[in-house]
This record gives structure tokens, C-alpha cells and sequence, in this order.
């Protein structure tokens, strides 16, 4: 698993390593704009829903995608954090009634990755940017942008819920 996992960076790293703003433009577009749509309604439009009325149950049905999803990538190492991803896409369709929403989530999140890569392979950006967060001296940021997107979905769900009060019930 360890030598998959070293292969699909060595590949992905490949992959982003862009020299000018149209290789950047189209490794958004692959990287972030087709998969955000593709993988969303795949994984939220038709997996969720199926397991969802398979169990009958919204939570299991987000889990059981989110599962899946992250299995589909086949990273082990980053199996956990892809899954809790695909767990707030999944509420993020539920708790918004839209498609929208897990789209525009999963185009910023992959785009954003794309656009530091490039930035930090142009020397723009510290290399030091991508472990923030994944190291004990910056757990704290780790866990205020879990407060953060703890809030945001805590919103999205009140606001959702004044004008959707049948979310109240089934969630």
C-alpha cells in the first residue's frame, strides 16, 4: 500500500508540475471542475440517494457515498480525511436541498490545492504551506477550521430548516 501510495504522488505530482498559467488553467479544469461535478453526481446524486432509500436512512446513505468515495481514490494514507470530506459534501447536499452547494465545496477544495501546488512550485509560496495544519506546532489551525466549518454547517442547516421544516424531522 505504501508503494501505491509513494506511485500515485510521484503521478500527481507530475501531474501539477505546470510552467505556465495554461497548464494551470487546465489542471483546474481537470483537477477541480470536472471531478467536483462528475464526483458529485455520482457520489451525492445517485449513490447517496440509493443508499439512502435502501436504508432508509439520510446518515447511513451519506456514509455508505462517503465511504465509497474515498475508496474510489484507492490512497489508504488519506482514506480518513477523504471520507470525512465526502461526509460533509454529503450533508452539505442534504442539509442545503441543493447539488450546488457540495459541487461549489469540492471545485474550491480540489481548486485550491491545484492553485497553492503551482504557487509553491513557482517559489510564490512557502513549501512549508502544505503541512499546515498536519504538524503539532499548527494543530491549532487544524482545529479552528474544524470550528469553522462546524459553524458554516450549523447555519446551513438552521437556515435550511425555516424554510424546509420536514429537515427537522428526517435529519
Amino acid at each position: 500500500m505504501k508503494n501505491a501510495e509513494e506511485q500515485a504522488g510521484e503521478l500527481t505530482e507530475a501531474f501539477l508540475k505546470v510552467e505556465t498559467v495554461g497548464g494551470l488553467l487546465f489542471n483546474i479544469f481537470m483537477i477541480a471542475f470536472l471531478p467536483a461535478i462528475g464526483e458529485e453526481l455520482l457520489f451525492r446524486g445517485v449513490i447517496q440517494r440509493i443508499f439512502t432509500r435502501w436504508t432508509q436512512n439520510v446518515h447511513w446513505g451519506i456514509w455508505i457515498s462517503a465511504i465509497l468515495f474515498s475508496a474510489l481514490h484507492m490512497q489508504f494514507y488519506g482514506f480518513i480525511p477523504r471520507m470525512l470530506l465526502g461526509v460533509l459534501f454529503g450533508y452539505l447536499l442534504v442539509w442545503s436541498g441543493s447539488m450546488w452547494l457540495p459541487i461549489i465545496a469540492h471545485f474550491i477544495n480540489n481548486g485550491v490545492a491545484v492553485v497553492i501546488m503551482y504557487l509553491v512550485d513557482k517559489e510564490l509560496l512557502n513549501p512549508e504551506l502544505e503541512v499546515i495544519g498536519s504538524t503539532s506546532d499548527s494543530y491549532y489551525l487544524a482545529a479552528v477550521s474544524l470550528v469553522l466549518v462546524i459553524a458554516f454547517m450549523i447555519m446551513i442547516k438552521r437556515q435550511n430548516s425555516e424554510v424546509n421544516p420536514e429537515l427537522n424531522n428526517s435529519q
